[in-house]
């Protein structure tokens, strides 16, 4: 008895919080995903500026001579310094040395690549003018975007809904517009006059309002985190490359021609000529001048652009490839990063971490892909536009497994993760097992394009050295000295 009365009371067992082990709040999802989106975007700077000077090397003859050319004529009038000249004394040591003193020769290289990533430089500049201007004409036009109806029952409510997360966010409301599409999607750009927040029909008709709200708040954090300036620069990267691409197609082809002309008249303020240069560099022109070769025979006049030759490898081989090994994949991941970001900003504005998981399951499985779009507008979307049959190893969206994973973590019902499988696993096999074959493949595909670039050089120099050289030897013969 007087042990029972001695004994310490007995303390109840915790009963344990309900949810998955790993629980993570969605200020330190924000957290985690903010910071693995900044490393991967400073990485993805980092190579593009490596990128940049990787095209703009094998530009440095073009340039040089040009410049030597113009101080010739000038030379004519005014005495001018021999630029020429001098410029073949500075690299004639590494042609006829028998040991080439790697230093020098990479330190010539990269001031030999300065006036080409200045052109660079100018051009993307150039091309954030005409994106500014295109981007609402050309989405509205690709997607077929029209107002909300005020007449309409769900698109009433949807402008209602945008209006009701935009004052939880503490921003101003977008607008809202609708495409009269049958898949479930969504996603925003900068407008005219600010974001813009579109929808399909097809998700009005399928999603109930708590689903719908928190796809919204999805848009409404990407606009708050910043993601339209983002996407602005993603779009920019793959214009400059499109039109790179184009340049070096212009000796040979007609539609790629026609599409720096269609630049030319958007940089001085033609609306229409705005959208459709836009779309023709991602791959409109190329297309084009592979059916107008196909359904012609050679001509002598295809052998006339031989000269230039070496820069328009630089535009068919080492963009492409440079853009494949070097930008894919962080600018990919990077935006996973913002994708995820989003995810859990749109749970700490609408507290239900199960409406935007249940909402991109059943979008999921209703269908996502839009056929209209394009490299263009493809990253606007927060579902993938593209078809679910499509190998996208580089992918600029996280699975909806990952995705709904992630939310069940925030606190999402349990019953919505996905069910375990040997998918995960197989999945990691396989790339373990294919490590040790695509890194070979991807070491030569890099050196392959540093020997292409060093091959336009080559070919540049050969095909332009001759002519070059006895208008040089004339022009000086004319001019002071």
């Amino acid at each position: 008895m007087l042990r029972a009365m001695s004994a310490a009371p007995s303390v109840p067992t915790p009963r344990p919080i309900p949810g998955p082990n790993d629980r993570e709040g969605f200020l330190a999802a924000q957290a985690r995903h903010r910071a693995a989106g900044r490393r991967r975007g400073i990485l993805a700077s980092l190579l593009a500026v490596l990128l940049a000077f990787l095209v703009a090397i094998p530009t440095a003859p073009l340039a040089y001579v040009g410049a030597g050319l113009l101080a010739d004529l000038v030379n004519l009038v005014v005495p001018m310094p021999d630029l020429l000249g001098r410029g073949l004394a500075l690299i004639a040591p590494f042609v006829t040395a028998d040991d080439v003193a790697w230093r020098p020769l990479l330190s010539t290289l990269l001031l030999s690549s300065l006036p080409g990533f200045a052109g660079l430089v100018l051009l993307w500049i150039g091309l954030a003018r005409v994106t500014r201007a295109t981007t609402p004409a050309a989405v509205e036009a690709t997607l077929g975007l029209r107002p909300a109806r005020a007449d309409d029952a769900e698109e009433r409510q949807l402008a209602n809904v945008v209006e009701e997360i935009a004052i939880a966010a503490q921003l101003p409301p977008p607008t809202v517009r609708v495409a009269d599409r049958p898949s479930v999607n969504l996603g925003s750009y900068a407008g005219a006059e600010g974001p813009v927040v579109f929808v399909t029909r097809g998700l009005l008709d399928r999603l109930d309002r708590a689903a719908t709200q928190a796809l919204v708040a999805h848009l409404i954090a990407g606009i708050g985190n910043g993601d339209l300036a983002l996407g602005d620069r993603l779009r920019r990267v793959q214009e400059l490359a499109g039109l790179l691409m184009t340049v070096a197609q212009a000796p040979v082809s007609g539609a790629a021609r026609a599409v720096l002309a269609e630049l030319w008249r958007a940089l001085r303020g033609d609306p229409l000529a705005r959208a459709n240069a836009a779309g023709d560099l991602f791959g409109g022109a190329i297309a084009r001048n592979l059916s107008e070769k196909t359904q012609r025979r050679a001509r002598w006049r295809d052998l006339a652009p031989l000269p230039l030759l070496g820069p328009m490898a630089i535009g068919l081989v080492v963009v492409p490839l440079g853009q494949l090994l070097l930008l894919a994949a962080p600018l990919g991941l990077a935006w996973r990063s913002r994708r995820l970001l989003a995810d859990a900003t749109a749970v700490q504005l609408t507290r239900d971490p199960s409406a935007l998981a249940t909402a991109l399951s059943n979008a999921h499985t209703a269908g996502t892909e839009m056929p209209e779009a394009g490299n263009l507008v493809a990253n606007l979307f927060v579902l993938s536009p593209w078809p679910k049959a499509t190998v996208q190893v580089l992918s600029p969206w996280p699975k909806i497994e990952a995705r709904v994973a992630a939310l069940v973590r925030q606190g999402a019902n349990p019953d919505l993760a996905p069910a375990p499988g040997m998918h995960g696993c197989l999945v990691a096999l396989l790339s373990l097992l294919l490590v040790p074959v695509l890194a070979p493949v991807v070491l030569l595909l890099a050196l392959g394009t540093l020997v292409g670039g060093l091959a336009a050089i080559a070919i540049t120099t050969l095909f332009l050295g001759p002519p070059v050289a006895l208008l040089h030897w004339l022009l000086r013969m004319v001019g002071h000295g």
